[in-house]
């Protein structure tokens, strides 16, 4: 199990490298090149910082890896508090990625009750998102299901189920 997270926090950051590229782009990007007008030193800069928050990712992945879960969920911490401004989906994408790789992890050691603290938050949070709520929700049932408590467990994947199964009724 641990070992099909890493691969999925592995592909993550791919798609994380991308986004980072837009992110520096609003953050950081327009101001430095339009000051240096150097387009070398900019786009050397934007290469940087991706290459800063990939390291973060795989960095992350090694220590849950080795079980150390709490290193392994500040170190993504570090990227889900970096000033990246609000309301863009391409970040607001990423964020989900830290959001639900932080539970997974706590899920991979059998942290139940943290990964149900962090699964609980994203509910509300990701409401408005079937998509997410699924894997919120299924992630919840293991979780309710680790700590003994197979009724709670039916609910939650049963929750999931149902939003799956509506989204596919979609024309």
């Amino acid at each position: 199990m641990l070992r099909t997270l890493m691969l999925r926090t592995l592909m993550l950051s791919k798609s994380f490298a991308v986004v980072l590229t837009l992110l520096v782009l609003m953050v950081v990007g327009t101001p430095l090149a339009a000051q240096e007008g150097d387009e070398d030193a900019y786009w050397e800069r934007i290469e940087l910082a991706r290459q800063i928050a990939e390291a973060h990712f795989e960095r992350a992945g090694v220590l849950a890896e080795r079980g150390k879960v709490d290193e392994a969920v500040a170190e993504l911490e570090e990227i889900r508090t970096l000033p990246f401004p609000p309301g863009e989906e391409e970040i607001e994408e990423q964020m989900w990625a830290v959001d639900i790789s932080i539970a997974e992890f706590y899920v991979g050691a059998d942290r139940f009750a943290d990964a149900e603290r962090v699964l609980k938050e994203l509910v509300d949070k990701h409401a408005d998102s079937p998509r997410r709520s699924i894997e919120i929700y299924t992630l919840l049932g293991r979780c309710a299901r680790g700590q003994g408590q197979d009724d709670q467990a039916l609910d939650y994947l049963g929750k999931a189920i149902q939003l799956g199964r509506s989204l596919l009724d979609e024309p």
